[in-house]
């Protein structure tokens, strides 16, 4: 998965936390969408390979 791709998919689930009215997943989403506009692809690369290990 590329980062514009983790982008629209953590959009959906912020639309989704919106529509069910939970505030503080709506809020997660919103800093995870923040931290990965504000992230190089070679950062989201590189937790993305820590993660998997």
């Amino acid at each position: 998965m590329t980062r514009s791709k983790a982008v629209i998919k953590a959009e959906g689930c912020l639309c989704a936390a919106r529509d069910i009215g939970s505030d503080k997943a709506a809020a997660v989403y919103e800093k995870i969408i923040f931290e990965l506009n504000n992230m190089s692809d070679y950062m989201f690369n590189r937790l993305k390979s820590q993660l998997a290990d």
